[in-house]
């Protein structure tokens, strides 16, 4: 691992919720919770990315937002230097299901997102703040406030369609979208002809949030790594992957303690025509097992390809 590489470290989180369609207290936990809670559920995944320095996180956020939909809110570009940032949650993306067994009912949803020592720099659909729904001197600060609609559409323009970023099929948003979920909709500003409607199969953000480097790596002279997990708790399941030699290399740690540690790793050479598609694969599967459907594990795992398993590092 060269001195700038970067971490990648997923995140997956669900939260199984009766909301207002369904009896009973919300509960916390992957979508097949024993509780058996039906109602509606939230998955949100993303990446944290942990960066060596500030020159090469600004690099890979300008890259990231550029790359995003034009249709899409954003702030003014910050000055990342006055913010106290290594890293941050690249792609979030909030998804939201149904598990009952009747058909899904209509579902208003408030939702707000906070971003300690930060701001929002990007969204999709519209929040408050984006739809100027909020008073004067309420605009984007440190948080985004949304007012969601679920499976049918608020009234907007007499036969205006909702409103839907355009992207190309090989863009990682159309790829977001191959997700089966609940339609989100939100009230995305206005004009003489009345209120625009914003469409989306999720809800996505990005900004700029508290260092998140809770894990730093690297390698001895003699090839073995170090591991200095910061975290006051272990990290799980810890894939490591070698592509700075003409053959792929993949070594997985069970468990990673808190603390400082060096580990003699058993990297296995994975042949080329098996790299992709079987680790990709593997990795899917992994993250199904912690709780995230079937179609958002191979969904992350496609978008995330070229950086988990295609950059030399």
């Amino acid at each position: 691992m060269p001195a700038r590489a970067a971490v990648f470290v997923w995140l997956a989180a669900t939260t199984a919720a009766a909301l207002a369609s369904a009896p009973g207290a919300p509960a916390d936990g992957p979508i097949r919770n024993p509780a058996g809670v039906k109602g509606y559920a939230v998955h949100e995944w993303g990446v944290f990315t942990i960066h060596p320095d500030l020159e090469m996180a600004n690099a890979a956020l300008a890259a990231e937002w550029a790359d995003c939909p034009k249709e899409l809110y954003r702030t003014e570009p910050p000055n990342l230097r006055n913010l106290p940032w290594r890293g941050g949650v690249r792609k979030p993306i909030v998804y939201f299901h149904w598990d009952g067994e009747q058909p899904p009912p209509e579902q208003g949803v408030r939702m707000t997102v906070r971003f300690p020592d930060g701001r929002p720099v990007i969204w999709w659909p519209a929040s408050e703040e984006g739809a100027g729904l909020k008073p004067a001197g309420q605009e984007v600060t440190d948080s985004l406030s949304w007012r969601l609609f679920l499976r049918k559409q608020p009234g907007g323009p007499a036969g205006a369609p909702p409103r839907t970023p355009q992207v190309a099929d090989d863009h990682w948003y159309a790829q977001a979208r191959k997700v089966k979920a609940e339609p989100v909709f939100s009230y995305g500003g206005s004009n003489r002809s009345g209120t625009f409607i914003d469409a989306e199969q999720f809800v996505y953000y990005d900004g700029l949030m508290t260092p998140l480097a809770f894990l730093k790596a690297r390698r001895t002279p003699a090839g073995a790594i170090v591991l200095d997990a910061t975290a006051p708790y272990p990290i799980h399941d810890l894939w490591c992957i070698d592509r700075t030699g003409n053959s792929a290399k993949l070594a997985r740690v069970p468990l990673v303690p808190p603390g400082e540690q060096t580990l003699d790793l058993d990297w296995k050479t994975v042949a080329a025509d098996d790299w992709h598609a079987a680790t990709a694969e593997a990795l899917a599967a992994e993250l199904e097992k912690t709780g995230l459907h079937a179609d958002e594990a191979r969904s992350l795992v496609a978008i995330w390809q070229p950086g988990f398993f295609t950059r030399r590092a």
